[in-house]
C-alpha cells in the first residue's frame, strides 16, 4: 500500500485487466459451489447463475483499469459543466 491508502501499480493501467483488480482484492469471486440439489428449480438457476459468473467474468478481463479511469473522468468533466 502506498502512503495515505490506495494501491501502488507495477504495471501501467492500460495493461491491467479490471479481473486482476477484483481477484488481488477479493479472491475469487466466481460461484464454485457445485449443486447441493437436483430438483429442477435449482438446477436452473444454478444454470442462470453460472451464466452470469461467464458474463461477469469475460467483461471483467476485457476492461482495464485505465478504461475505468477514462471513464470516471468523463463523469467528473460533465460534472463540471456550467449551464446557463
Amino acid at each position: 500500500m502506498a502512503l495515505g491508502g490506495g494501491y501502488q501499480l507495477n504495471r501501467s493501467p492500460s495493461e491491467i485487466a479490471l479481473a486482476e483488480v477484483i481477484n488481488c482484492l477479493e479472491g475469487d469471486t466466481i460461484s464454485a459451489n457445485s449443486p447441493t440439489s437436483n430438483t429442477p428449480k435449482y438446477m436452473a438457476v444454478a444454470g442462470l447463475q453460472a451464466s452470469l459468473d461467464r458474463i461477469r467474468k469475460e467483461f471483467l478481463e476485457s476492461m482495464t483499469l485505465q478504461q475505468l479511469a477514462d471513464q470516471r473522468d468523463q463523469y467528473l468533466e460533465f460534472r463540471s459543466m456550467y449551464f446557463i
